[in-house]
């Protein structure tokens, strides 16, 4: 015979639950698709107002929001592409008999796009905004 008190409901603690480097890069891709979609929203509605309102393109390239918004949308798209990759990569790793090569490898590659991922963005968001001052 069961215990009844076992059989109630669990409730997830969120806060405790540790997530895999590959699940961490798993979700974070799919939130950077998101906001390649609402950066792509956003551009869209921008090239309208350009195109039929006469906004300047000067306004979103000079101002500090439209620097966000280009570093914001590059970023992401960086961030996706290179995510991107690093499934690509471990889809075809020909391991399938040697897991812990793969899992080792797969560890250093969500590592690596992190890496590259911050660097990436340092270098936009520093040719943004120190970048062409001379001009």
């Amino acid at each position: 015979m069961r215990n009844p008190i076992s059989q109630h409901p669990v409730h997830l603690k969120l806060t405790r639950i540790r997530f895999y480097p590959n699940a961490l890069l798993s979700i974070s891709h799919r939130i950077s698709g998101a906001v390649l979609a609402l950066c792509l929203i956003v551009g869209l509605i921008l090239a309208n107002a350009v195109l039929l309102a006469g906004l300047s393109t000067s306004y979103i390239t000079q101002t500090v929001s439209g620097k966000l918004f280009i570093l914001l949308t590059l970023s992401s798209l960086l961030f996706h592409w290179l995510s991107g990759v690093r499934h690509l990569i471990i889809d075809w790793w020909p391991a399938a008999n040697h897991q812990v090569p793969q899992a080792w490898f797969s560890g250093w590659a969500v590592s690596l796009v992190f890496i590259f991922w911050a660097v990436g963005t340092g270098l936009l968001a520093l040719a943004l905004f120190f970048g062409g001052r001379g001009s």
